[in-house]
């Protein structure tokens, strides 16, 4: 797994610009033994027992411990050898010969002029990097992490920390290309103070990486003295890790009373999905899906196989929402259509699907203890679709030839870490019309790369007509993400199409705020109550944008049954005069508190503590907090920001300027920094010298704001013809901006271009015919 796991796109409340920053899953199956050994070492107390109201002596329901996966072996024997030759089993090992697939024997690797070196003493296994600099090290190897396609290794450094380097093993046959070391970063030149640097909080293990490869981890960061205890009961993926704790399950299998206990002993039902739910396809009935309890199994394996941030240390709690915050497909992880992009795992792609809908679960395709396909080719689909999806006239290729298989088509797939290729599980139809309007990828072209996407469309038109070009929210949500005036309405649509999945329905309530001009607070507050929780999350997204004096109607959410949406509320609630006293927003603001001490040893969090602190006036604790963040991380540029406007707000200005100077030095290319020091300058009096910040800003950003406030910087210096030339510019970009078009307007008729604001103007209401300016 990659350095930047799991980490989602959150919102971040900032006084500033700044409205968002990046924060940075297990299948299982339920128990169908009926036996279960005696732990080596029973719990103190197991004999204790109570009576039902039946008068049936029933084992009191304690809380449940971790025992261990080797006390499962000797009753789930296939299932454990199956699991022996799992993925997960070997997520993460110790350094050893049977474990290492890596050629520790003099090899070397050089990396932009750097030379990194492995090797093997008595038995240790060495890597020698940064060599001939001040950063030189020799590092002792501890664990693997994966091992195919490609294998990472951990190392310790002081206080607890353990880094997974970005040297890996390419774990490929030679003939594929592997069977080498490399670099993870090979295009990059990465420097000792560089953000992707090894010993950097980015290749951190603790926060980012073990607890997706080991069996109950806990974090344990202690912010006092910035060092981790970090903990786990086994490493690689345990039958725990899906099941939860099994002590209870032990004790189940001893009981003679079985039915003293509820599912077998486990506090988690993970049979949805089993083929007791679902009724496969066979000659004589059609599949049919039968009602399951609850969805456990799916929000199980999300815990590892989604983007998502950690709010809670249990590692088994009923709702995935109550220990995580997933992303919802955010620009820069997903397409707009939903397909991958960055580093998302399967939970956001697999809830957009169709077999999602229709009740259709991890396990019903994969062996949840091996992690493989339950049936190997096309008989996996088969199991549920006929056979008429299995012929050249449907896949339009050779039998057993590329492209004649279901996933070609319909899980394509991205390489992340140079060399693992991850299929999407969205499950969805090619659609190369997309590609051509909206330039989102397509499976057809991933095999076609000689063809354009125009001439994919032609052969599925000959092939299968043309019903297969239907209105997708792809074209929607690629609209609203530039801010598309006209796809407002069909952005309400979308969020008000039952149809539709929850997660692409949240995803657009959240790009609501892009369209200011709109009142669109009553779609919010319908939302808020919605059923789904997903649904809620991206209101509470799309409620970030309203004024303090709106948000009463998140009053109701601090009382949420998922502690993500409580959170959520309680941090767009604080410092509102409107919970003043109010019980639940004290609880589910320490809730919000203790989330992100989870993660205080990232800047990220720290910032996000700064600005609940920022929020209620609490102008000291959130100046700690951002001098702390900056001291960790002095790269996260919203500490910085944040932190030069904590001053400004205090009557300090000029240290303001030094922090923002700062991170320049080290950013000098970031458009958001180049702003800030821009409207520095410009509060100082120095418009002059702040112009060339501005235009920079304008320069390195496709956001047409950075260009709007460089015109206006220029009009201000009486610069007017320069000023429109920008405005010109940014309006002819991507994403709509009204201000740019407001301007245009303005300053063509103060300069007295009549004729000029007149084309201005019927240009804008060509955009935007329902604006109630024009």
């Amino acid at each position: 797994m990659g350095h930047n796991a799991r980490l989602p796109v959150t919102r971040l409340p900032t006084m500033t610009r700044i409205a968002t920053l990046l924060l940075l899953i297990i299948l299982a199956t339920g128990c169908e033994k009926q036996a279960m050994p005696a732990p080596a070492q029973p719990d103190a107390g197991a004999s204790m027992a109570t009576t039902t109201d039946a008068g049936v002596m029933a084992p009191i329901q304690r809380e449940a411990n971790y025992v261990g996966s080797e006390q499962c072996q000797l009753c789930h024997v296939a299932q454990h050898q199956d699991w022996l030759h799992s993925d997960h089993y070997r997520a993460m090992k110790t350094m050893n010969p049977k474990d290492v697939a890596g050629h520790f024997d003099q090899q070397s690797l050089e990396h932009h002029g750097q030379q990194t070196g492995f090797s093997m003493d008595n038995g240790r296994y060495l890597v020698s990097t940064d060599q001939q600099s001040g950063s030189a090290a020799t590092l002792e190897l501890q664990y693997t992490f994966g091992h195919f396609p490609l294998q990472q290794y951990l190392t310790a450094l002081p206080d607890g920390r353990w880094q997974n380097l970005p040297f890996a093993w390419d774990a490929r046959a030679k003939e594929a290309g592997g069977q080498r070391w490399y670099h993870l970063y090979e295009q990059e030149k990465i420097t000792p103070d560089d953000a992707l640097h090894w010993r950097s909080p980015s290749h951190n293990a603790n926060h980012m990486c073990i607890e997706c490869h080991t069996t109950n981890f806990a974090k344990s960061y202690n912010a006092n003295t910035n060092s981790f205890h970090s903990s786990w009961q086994e490493t690689g993926v345990g039958c725990e890790s899906c099941h939860g704790p099994g002590s209870r399950h032990i004790e189940w299998a001893r009981s003679s009373n079985k039915g003293g206990f509820g599912n077998k002993g486990w506090d988690i039902n993970l049979t949805d999905g089993s083929l007791s739910l679902w009724q496969h396809q066979t000659a004589q009935t059609p599949a049919k899906r039968q009602q399951a309890a609850d969805s456990s199994q799916i929000e199980q394996c999300a815990q590892c196989h989604a983007r998502r941030s950690r709010i809670h240390a249990s590692n088994h709690e009923h709702h995935f929402l109550d220990a995580f915050l997933p992303s919802l497909l955010e620009e820069g992880l997903y397409h707009a259509d939903g397909q991958i992009d960055d580093e998302v795992y399967e939970y956001g792609s697999f809830m957009q699907s169709k077999m999602a809908i229709a009740g259709v679960t991890c396990s019903n395709c994969h062996n949840p203890h091996s992690g493989k396909p339950k049936v190997a080719g096309n008989g996996l689909c088969l199991q549920c679709h006929d056979n008429s999806f299995d012929t050249p006239q449907h896949s339009m290729h050779t039998p057993g030839q590329p492209g004649s298989f279901c996933v070609d088509c319909h899980m394509p797939t991205k390489t992340y870490m140079t060399v693992d290729a991850r299929r999407d599980h969205s499950l969805r139809v090619p659609r190369p019309d997309l590609t051509t309007g909206i330039g989102t990828p397509n499976a057809c072209n991933q095999c076609h790369t000689s063809q354009t996407a125009e001439w994919a469309s032609n052969v599925l038109d000959q092939h299968h007509g043309k019903s297969w070009r239907k209105p997708h929210y792809g074209q929607i949500l690629a609209s609203a993400r530039q801010a598309k005036p006209a796809a407002y309405s069909d952005l309400v649509n979308l969020i008000r199409n039952q149809q539709q999945p929850a997660i692409v329905r949240a995803t657009a309530i959240m790009l609501l705020p892009n369209f200011p001009a709109r009142d669109y607070r009553q779609i919010i507050a319908g939302e808020l109550g919605n059923a789904d929780a997903l649904v809620r999350l991206g209101a509470l997204r799309a409620a970030d944008s309203l004024p303090p004096q709106e948000r009463r109607i998140l009053l109701p959410l601090l009382r949420d049954e998922q502690r993500a949406i409580r959170i959520e509320a309680a941090r767009l609630l604080a410092g509102n005069p409107l919970v003043a006293g109010d019980r639940d927003f004290a609880s589910a603001r320490q809730e919000y508190i203790d989330s992100q001490m989870i993660n205080a040893d990232r800047a990220a969090a720290l910032t996000n503590l700064a600005s609940v602190a920022i929020q209620e006036n609490r102008w000291e604790e959130a100046e700690g907090f951002l001098q702390d963040a900056i001291r960790k991380e002095p790269y996260f540029i919203p500490a910085s920001i944040n932190l030069a406007d904590v001053y400004r707000a205090t009557s300090r200005d000029a240290e303001g300027a030094k922090v923002l100077q700062a991170s320049l030095q080290q950013n000098p290319e970031n458009s958001d920094l180049q702003l800030a020091y821009a409207l520095w300058l410009v509060r100082a009096g120095q418009t002059n010298n702040a112009l060339p910040y501005l235009q920079q800003a304008a320069s390195h950003s496709q956001n047409p704001h950075f260009s709007y406030i460089y015109a206006l910087g220029l009009q201000q210096l009486g610069k007017t013809d320069e000023a429109l030339a920008v405005l010109d510019k940014a309006a002819a970009m991507p994403r709509y901006d009204r201000n740019v078009h407001i301007a245009r307007i303005d300053i063509a008729r103060q300069s007295g271009q009549v004729a000029r604001a007149g084309q201005y103007l019927r240009e804008w209401k060509t955009l935007d015919p329902e604006e109630r300016g024009n």
